[in-house]
């Protein structure tokens, strides 16, 4: 059975007649006969009581037209809530983010500015945001240069020295890192950034005296700026935490960059939405590098 059929069932039962019918569903009349006798013997009974000219409903084709009536009507409504919510996932970007964004805030702040009319859903892969959404892009930082499928180079982050804003160090016009050999550092977690700061710091010619380690970027930073010790962040994960009484310096001696990424959901064409954030991620990714560099 058809929604076609089911179709032309109902046009007939408004015209009561099978020449009306075909010419309001503009058909021939003997292809709307015949669509009618497949649909009886599919059902295995008459729907009709033929009257000369006329068709007139029997009791079980007056039951099954309100039925199918019902049917259609949860059906094109059905059709109408897809639409509806098709058109706002299109207004929707759900990014999942595997590198501590700092200043999320200030950052979802400038996008909306530019592009009010768009959702930005911003979580850990793992996290209830997206218990029930499907996931559009996802970020994440390397230390090396990828070209795979699907992934897009947002732009490359310098590794920066934090202290607290009264150091003796912080207003050094040319800064290194080799400067802190004295100093005490406090780490977060994620192992891959400890084994980065410490490479860097044996390429600068000492070994770190780590005093504390923490699970949370904001954590450290508060330490930091009680003036525990200092940290090692990267300019696009740090920055942003404007209410920290911190100074970020920019190390002469670290050639080391991470570059940052937006992998696309392979299973799904990018919207529109979509596209517009990456884009904006470039020239914001841009505009913070340029920033520090130019310090």
């Amino acid at each position: 059975m058809e929604l076609r059929q089911l179709e032309y069932f109902l046009a007939i039962v408004q015209c009561e007649n099978m020449t009306q019918a075909a010419k309001m569903i503009h058909i021939s009349q003997p292809s709307l006969s015949a669509n009618l006798r497949d649909l009886e013997q599919e059902l295995g009974f008459q729907l009709f009581n033929r009257m000369g000219k006329r068709l007139e409903l029997n009791d079980s084709g007056r039951y099954y037209a309100k039925r199918v009536q019902e049917a259609l009507g949860i059906l094109e409504e059905a059709q109408k809530t897809a639409c509806d919510n098709a058109h706002a996932r299109e207004r929707i970007v759900n990014c999942a983010v595997e590198i501590p964004v700092g200043h999320a805030g200030e950052l979802l702040r400038t996008f909306y500015d530019q592009h009010p009319d768009i959702l930005v859903r911003m979580g850990y892969p793992d996290s209830s945001t997206f218990s029930q959404q499907v996931i559009d892009i996802k970020l994440f930082g390397s230390q090396l240069k990828l070209n795979e499928e699907n992934t897009i180079l947002l732009g490359k982050e310098q590794y920066v020295a934090i202290l607290p804003s009264n150091h003796p160090l912080a207003n050094k016009p040319h800064f290194k890192l080799s400067m802190l050999s004295n100093e005490e550092f406090i780490l977060t977690n994620p192992s891959d950034l400890r084994t980065t700061v410490t490479d860097m710091c044996h390429e600068a010619g000492f070994e770190p005296n780590i005093v504390a380690e923490t699970q949370l970027y904001s954590e450290a930073l508060s330490l930091v700026e009680s003036g525990i010790g200092c940290t090692i962040g990267t300019t696009f994960t740090w920055l942003g935490h404007h209410h920290f009484n911190i100074a970020v310096k920019v190390c002469e001696d670290v050639h080391r960059y991470r570059y940052l990424y937006a992998n696309l959901n392979s299973d799904i064409e990018p919207s529109q939405a979509t596209k517009t954030f990456i884009e904006f991620l470039k020239s914001y990714s841009k505009e913070i590098t340029q920033s520090y560099e130019d310090e």
